[in-house]
Parts: C-alpha cells; structure tokens; sequence
C-alpha cells in the first residue's frame, strides 16, 4: 500500500439539516440578475455596410459589363487582355454584392423574415 494514503485525515460529515439550512440561505439571497440584462439593445442600421454593399454591386456590374464588352470585340483589341481579370474581379465583386444587396432591399421593402440583424455589422 502506499505511503501518502496513511497521511490522510478524515473528518464527520455535517449534519443534514444544517446542509439544508445552509442551502435555504443561499436561495433567500438575491442572485443579482435583473431582467434587463437579458433584453436586447435596438440595433443601428448599418450605413457603413449599406455603402459596401451598394460599392461592391456597382463595382462589380461595371467590371462584368466592361469585360463582356472586351471579350466580345465592341472595344479596341488592345485591350483584349484585360478581359479575364475584369471577369474574374467582377464575379468576386458582384456575388456578394448581388446577395446582400437582395437582403437590402427585402428589408427596406419590410418582407417578412428579413431583418436588419441579416446583415453583418463592419
């Protein structure tokens, strides 16, 4: 058997009505909770992320039209490799700006299960 065991000192358990007095203090005590703290604040619409958003699809159709406009020959054929990029730049742009965008405006049309919580704080 182990030496450290022998080391141990054990003591009486309390009483059980004095457990149950103990534990009718600790409830009659306030716990500090208030029910405002559970309230959510009103949310500030987000002008910031409106002007992202409203950058980001016009940046992005504007990107698309320019290099459908390349690609297609309408312009000079100097330009002729820009027309990828501008592509490329324009999908990455106009997506997310398309989709928030959508979100934008069912919000301000007031449909319902669209809320200003929908779109990200920046």
């Amino acid at each position: 058997m182990s030496r450290r065991r022998t080391n141990i000192r054990y003591t009486a358990l309390d009483d059980a009505d004095e457990q149950q007095q103990q534990n009718d203090r600790e409830f009659d005590e306030p716990d500090a909770f208030v029910d405002e703290q559970f309230v959510k604040p009103e949310r500030k619409f987000p002008w910031k992320t409106v002007l992202f958003i409203l950058f980001f699809f016009v940046a992005g159709a504007t990107c698309l039209t320019c290099s459908i406009l390349v690609s297609s020959g309408f312009t000079n054929e100097k330009y002729a490799d820009r027309a990828w990029p501008l592509l490329i730049l324009g999908i990455l742009m106009f997506i997310p700006g398309g989709y928030y965008g959508y979100i934008l405006l069912c919000i301000c049309l007031k449909r319902d299960g669209f809320t200003v919580e929908d779109i990200p704080m920046l």
